[in-house]
């Protein structure tokens, strides 16, 4: 199982579909269907020795009033960041993880809409199987939307292929979506996630030192964290049009846990159209700050007595990260009434570890290409 070293690339990455099953959705869907197909690929690398490369492919069917829809991502990992040298493998890893999703939705008229899901994510020494929910229905004479969301997952851990240890996962949230003028819509959510279950790195070691000892660690010990987790997530988006073909976003998301994990994320960003709307540019910045769990240390200076709670894990301690990035996508009407969309983005990320002796920070770049088809 990959360790936190790659989350920040990896949380990115889950999109996508293998291209027999996206020929498959295409072809069932009779010949007034709307349908579509999108691709992308995204690299991440950094000046701490880790790359993930990540293909996605899917695929969406529209005919009447159901839609349905697929997708593939591969995460090709390569890590060999100074932190799983430390904590975790002395020579990094390498490894891929699938994940794979389909999706139904029933349109039931005057904006109320049903979905199921249900998404698998395989590697190595981590699996997962989810199902989702979800409603959406119009109010207000169509000036707002409220939509509804569940999720459960059922996780296996282990560690050499040995998956001898379960998580479960509930996630709920609701959003509220409202047209307040001719050119502005807030958008409202707050979510709650509960995790149970085995939530450490079977991989991940921590050091433990003698009190006021300088020198080398006295022992090291496998990771312990708490067995259940409940998160909370509340977000508040502003969306406008400032002149005709000029949209700004301004967002604030914070975040809250029972491990004390605090975090706070803003994002501004401004998109233009040009050629009647043919290319758009995008510029966006996004600051994030989190407070550490209450159970991390940087040191843990308790030898030979093993906290009963530990971890070697620098995102569960205080950090910062600041991002920057730019994009550009070109529609490119063609015949009959198809479109195809090229995009192409690149982001530059600073990590900062506040609170972490074997590294201080990182600096990440992020380049995604993307390619849509629809009809």
């Amino acid at each position: 199982m990959a360790t936190a070293t790659t989350g920040a690339a990896v949380a990115a990455t889950r999109r996508a579909l293998p291209p027999l099953l996206l020929l498959l959705l295409l072809a069932s869907g009779s010949a007034r269907a709307e349908q579509g197909a999108a691709s992308s690929l995204m690299v991440y690398t950094d000046n701490d020795g880790v790359t993930v490369v990540s293909p996605t492919v899917s695929g969406a069917v529209n005919a009447g009033p159901a839609t349905l829809d697929a997708r593939v991502t591969l995460d090709i990992i390569s890590a060999a960041s100074v932190d799983l040298v430390t904590a975790a493998s002395p020579r990094g890893f390498e490894e891929t993880r699938t994940e794979a999703a389909v999706g139904a939705a029933w349109d039931f008229g005057r904006g109320t809409v049903t979905g199921l899901g249900y998404t698998v994510s395989l590697e190595p020494d981590f699996r997962t199987h989810g199902v989702g929910l979800s409603q959406a229905i119009d109010l207000l004479d169509r000036h707002a939307t409220l939509a509804l969301r569940y999720g459960f997952a059922a996780s296996k851990v282990g560690r050499h292929g040995n998956l001898d240890r379960s998580r479960t996962t509930h996630s709920a949230d609701a959003s509220w979506t409202h047209i307040l003028s001719k050119t502005v819509a807030l958008d409202l959510s707050a979510g709650a996630n509960f995790v149970s279950g085995y939530q450490a790195n079977p991989y991940r070691f921590v050091r433990l030192y003698a009190p006021g000892a300088s020198g080398a660690h006295v022992t090291a010990v496998t990771e312990a964290v708490p067995s259940e987790r409940f998160r909370g997530i509340a977000l508040a988006r502003l969306r406008a049009r400032v002149v005709p073909h000029v949209f700004v976003l301004g967002e604030y998301r914070f975040f809250a846990d029972t491990w004390g994990v605090t975090a706070h994320t803003v994002t501004g960003r401004v998109s233009g159209g040009l050629w009647s709307d043919r290319l758009t540019l995008s510029a966006e910045v996004r600051g994030y700050l989190q407070d550490g769990a209450s159970f991390y240390r940087a040191r843990y200076d308790t030898a030979p007595v093993v906290p009963a709670r530990r971890t070697a894990d620098k995102e569960l301690g205080p950090m910062a990260s600041l991002t920057g990035g730019l994009s550009a996508e070109l529609s490119l009407p063609l015949a009959a009434d198809h479109t195809l969309r090229v995009g192409l983005g690149a982001d530059v990320v600073r990590f900062e570890y506040l609170d972490y002796a074997f590294l201080a920070g990182r600096t990440a770049a992020i380049v995604v290409l993307d390619l849509t088809w629809e009809h």
